[in-house]
């Protein structure tokens, strides 16, 4: 079990927190346990991310799926990352 959680947070978890969460499940650090949400989830991956993540770094981002969350963490070592833009 992972001692600390991190979350990356993005309105539909469909593309940026995406890449986010494969990118440091992929560096493999120990101890962590990686998560993406978002607080208005699309129903499928942006399919463009998944093609680049694949061609430019080996990443299969193929078996992603949205999330709504976050989640609570039992362990009290959560972390979030929120990712949103201003698009104002």
């Amino acid at each position: 079990m992972a001692d600390k959680i991190v979350a990356f947070i993005c309105k539909h978890n469909a593309c940026r927190s995406q890449i986010a969460e494969a990118l440091a499940k992929h560096a493999g650090y120990k101890g962590y346990a990686f998560y993406s949400a978002g607080s208005v989830p699309q129903k499928q991956i942006d399919p463009n991310a998944v093609r680049i993540m694949k061609e430019t770094l080996g990443i299969d981002m193929s078996g992603a799926v949205f999330k709504d969350g976050p989640r609570h963490s039992d362990s009290g070592h959560c972390y979030f990352h929120g990712m949103w833009r201003d698009l104002s």
